[in-house]
């Protein structure tokens, strides 16, 4: 049976809370890495992430590149690899087809991670299908 959630609260543990109140929880360990979950969504190409206009970001996809601003939300037309720094807001990821908005928050973290492999990288994946990258979002 899958639960939507509703509130993700990322201290030192990941905090679930689903439309009945219930929470769950998921002990993380760090160790200086970025941490980030995994959305299930219904098009990629319908989903914006918000709360990151203004912030500098890594494209992981262009190393050695100087950062760069994010002008607006973030959308996804090809693959998508940044890591936002020095940045603790909140964020909200927009589903316009499940007309739904998951809001994200977290403490103790400076860097929020933006992912999504496209086509190309997904059918490199070995634990990934071909087309699961316009089922989900990384945040």
């Amino acid at each position: 049976m899958m639960t939507n959630i509703e509130e993700v609260l990322i201290p030192d543990r990941i905090t679930l809370k689903n439309g009945n109140g219930n929470l769950r929880y998921l002990q993380l360990l760090f160790n200086g890495a970025e941490a980030h979950l995994y959305f299930a969504i219904d098009d990629i190409k319908a989903v914006t992430v918000t709360g990151l206009k203004g912030q500098r970001y890594i494209n992981q996809l262009k190393p050695g590149e100087p950062l760069q601003t994010q002008t607006g939300p973030v959308s996804f037309s090809a693959e998508t690899d940044r890591i936002y720094t020095n940045t603790g807001h909140d964020c909200t990821i927009i589903d316009s087809v499940h007309k739904r908005n998951i809001h994200i928050s977290k403490e103790n973290s400076l860097s929020t991670v933006v992912w999504n492999p496209w086509i190309d990288k997904s059918i490199r994946m070995p634990d990934f299908g071909a087309h699961e990258y316009l089922e989900m979002v990384c945040v």
